[in-house]
């Protein structure tokens, strides 16, 4: 029987991502995996987590925001200054660039040539706001509840981490109409732990991947049984 999971942040660690899907024994033929977004930057291997993660048969992206800023980069040919000081430069190293560092040029809008597979490209560009699947929410960063979920900016869905900051700091849930609600964006190791925080339905898995001490987390999103990475 196939079964759903979801991944958090995942930046660029190929190694963590292999470790929680061998530990999880995800088929990825049947089973279905939903990723929060940021599959990219700080980590080294960008390039590798995205030809593995195009293996999997059933596969849904949110959008995060640093898949934000490659998209961007897919659009303009431009690489961001902003982009490459929040791990950008790891990424574009990934695809095979070296000489990203001249940021005094990159801020003056200098094109940096990059080949970016098509493959690569539809899969950033596959990516979802938000995605809903049998009364379960998966956004990158947050949501308004008083807003209608398809008029929730991309401030809010992508950036926005005052809503979980608030919920850790009160303990207390936001009223929602949603079975579960996943989240990533902001992470647990801010917190002072690398496990996964539950806050009433909302489960946010952003471990610190891509960060010296931080974890990759795997979720099973029926029975919330999670693997890590080492």
């Amino acid at each position: 029987m196939s079964q759903t999971f979801v991944l958090g942040d995942i930046h660029g660690n190929y190694s963590g991502l292999v470790q929680c899907l061998e530990q999880s024994k995800f088929d990825i033929e049947n089973d279905e995996l939903i990723i929060l977004g940021d599959v990219i930057d700080r980590g080294d291997d960008s390039f590798r987590c995205v030809e593995l993660l195009l293996k999997i048969k059933d596969l849904i992206l949110i959008r995060g925001s640093h898949e934000i800023f490659i998209l961007d980069r897919i659009k303009t040919n431009i690489a961001s200054l902003t982009w490459l000081v929040n791990g950008g430069d790891k990424t574009l190293q990934s695809y095979g660039i070296e000489d990203t560092y001249k940021f005094e040029q990159i801020s003056k809008g200098t094109r940096i040539q990059c080949d970016i597979p098509l493959r690569h490209r539809r899969f950033y560009e596959s990516s979802k706001r938000y995605y809903v699947e049998e009364n379960s929410l998966f956004v990158h960063a947050a949501f308004s509840p008083d807003v209608q979920l398809k008029n929730n900016s991309d401030k809010t869905l992508l950036w926005d981490r005052t809503m979980f900051e608030n919920m850790e700091r009160t303990k207390t849930p936001i009223n929602n109409t949603f079975e579960n609600v996943f989240i990533g964006h902001t992470p647990t190791i801010n917190f002072g732990t690398t496990k996964p925080i539950n806050i009433g339905n909302l489960w946010n898995l952003d471990t610190g991947s891509g960060y010296k001490d931080g974890l990759l987390t795997l979720m099973n999103v029926s029975t919330k049984e999670y693997w890590q990475s080492k």
